[in-house]
Parts: C-alpha cells; structure tokens; sequence
C-alpha cells in the first residue's frame, strides 16, 4: 500500500495467546515483548495510514496495557 493512503486502519493482533491460525500460530510472550512486537507492527503499518486518518486496534482486558503503550508512543490514543 502506497504512505499516506489509507483512511482507516483497523487492526486485530493476535491476543497474546497460544494459538494456530491454519499454518501460522502465534506464542504467548512475555508483557514487554508482546509489547515491543505490537510496536513493530505499527511501525510497519502506521506509514501508510493518512495524517488525518485514524487506527481502531481490537484487543481484550489482558492485552489492552500493551495496546496502550505501544500505541501512546506513536499515536494520539483516544478511547471511546
């Protein structure tokens, strides 16, 4: 996707969970390393988002902490 081309992004990272998508699985991590893994994420994807757009990211009670702070460092959070 080019930079600056997107509107909305919505992302649903894995929940830090152990868990198989078809042939891919995801391992849970540690608390600092789920976040720094969810930061590498945003930085990948984050370019292409517009300057005026905005980013839903889902996630559940245990992985929201690590949502927060990765997202706070590279967005303006607001949770409705």
């Amino acid at each position: 996707m080019a930079p600056g081309s997107v509107d909305l992004q919505f992302l649903d990272p894995p929940y830090n969970l152990n868990k198989r998508f078809g042939e891919n699985s995801f391992t849970k991590k540690p608390v600092q390393e789920y976040t720094d893994w969810l930061g590498g994420g945003l930085n990948f994807l984050l370019p292409t988002v517009r300057p005026n757009g905005s980013v839903y990211i889902y996630g559940d009670w245990h992985t929201s902490a690590s949502i927060f702070a990765a997202a706070s460092e590279r967005l303006n959070v607001r949770n409705p």
